[in-house]
């Protein structure tokens, strides 16, 4: 497609924007005193209509093969990157599966040392016990009721060209919408009718306002209650 030149276009719009200058001149000197200056002022305004019309179709004949040109591109680019974002969103998928198995086996690992440290406690604690020393021995109970929790520790893999860490984000799963408090929720058709009326169909979370609650919660806090709605932080990776 063979492109005009910005002098090209500006000598088309040329006669086109003279035109529009003599008539802006013409209304500034019109005096309208009777009905004869009335019905040329009409006159005057159906040529300016006309004018218009005549300026947006020339206009369209140059913008047009642009649009068309632009809308082609588009067209050709949209499902390649479609294909893009499916390849990253499945990498992406199958790296927070990993992660997300990682972080299953450390906790599945911990947990079975903190049940044999219990043991090992309780068999501390009862040897205690049976020695007269049942001070050492409720210490000794204390000490391995108490253990904090281990947390997951940010991992930072390296690759060649990115940088791979873990984090925890927030996911929100809708359970059962007929359960979930209205405040949680928009009308999708907001002014036809009340939020209290609507069909199911048309409503959706609030996800702002969850995630502005969201944002209130202290550091730690991995689970967050609202009914008809699952809130937790699950494990995922961030690539740069």
């Amino acid at each position: 497609m063979e492109l005009l030149t910005d002098k090209a276009i500006e000598d088309k719009t040329a006669p086109i924007s003279s035109d529009a200058d003599n008539l802006v001149a013409q209304t500034e000197r019109m005096e309208i005193k009777n009905d004869e200056d009335l019905g040329k002022a009409g006159d005057l305004v159906k040529l300016i209509t006309n004018r218009k019309k005549k300026s947006e179709e020339a206009r369209t004949a140059l913008v047009k093969p642009l649009n068309d040109h632009v809308k082609f591109i588009n067209d050709q680019f949209r499902p390649v990157n479609t294909k893009l974002d499916d390849a990253k969103r499945n990498a992406q998928g199958k790296m927070n599966e990993y992660v997300q198995w990682v972080e299953k086996q450390r906790k599945e690992r911990e947990a079975e040392e903190r049940r044999a440290a219990e043991e090992k406690a309780l068999e501390a604690a009862a040897q205690a016990e049976a020695e007269g020393e049942t001070e050492k021995s409720d210490e000794i109970i204390d000490n391995v009721v108490n253990l904090p929790e281990r947390r997951s520790e940010p991992v930072r893999q390296y690759g060649n060209l990115s940088t791979t860490s873990n984090r925890k984000t927030w996911k929100v799963e809708v359970l059962d919408i007929t359960k979930i408090p209205l405040q949680y929720l928009v009308n999708m058709c907001d002014g036809e009718q009340s939020i209290v009326d609507a069909p199911l169909a048309i409503l959706a979370l609030d996800r702002k306002k969850i995630k502005e609650e969201l944002k209130q919660l202290k550091a730690g806090v991995e689970e967050y209650q609202i009914p008809g709605l699952k809130v937790y932080k699950a494990l995922s990776v961030g690539v740069r």
